[in-house]
């Protein structure tokens, strides 16, 4: 899971994203490209769009939470994360 962040032309994000995913996918023009880029092709890649009333970062960390509570783990494409944000999310362990 990675947050692509807002945009005033979501479909256009959404394109550069795929095409990027395509060309580390396919044509490997580089060595090596950004660790969302690589994980999406070789591990496939959906898009989900959520419409947001609260602070999407905040949004971000608490999917964060979810997602290391359920895995014990960080997925693999958000491994730059701020830590200390997603921390006061967590449930103590054992919790769900």
């Amino acid at each position: 899971m990675f947050y692509i962040g807002q945009s005033t032309n979501l479909k256009r994000r959404l394109y550069h994203h795929k095409m990027a995913i395509r060309r580390a996918g396919d044509e490997r023009l580089l060595a090596v490209y950004r660790p969302i880029t690589e994980y999406a092709a070789t591990f496939g890649a959906n898009v989900a769009v959520i419409p947001l009333t609260q602070n999407p970062r905040e949004v971000e960390f608490q999917f964060l939470a979810a997602f290391m509570n359920q895995f014990r783990a960080l997925p693999v494409a958000n491994s730059s994360v701020n830590w200390r944000n997603v921390r006061e999310h967590l449930g103590k362990p054992g919790e769900k």
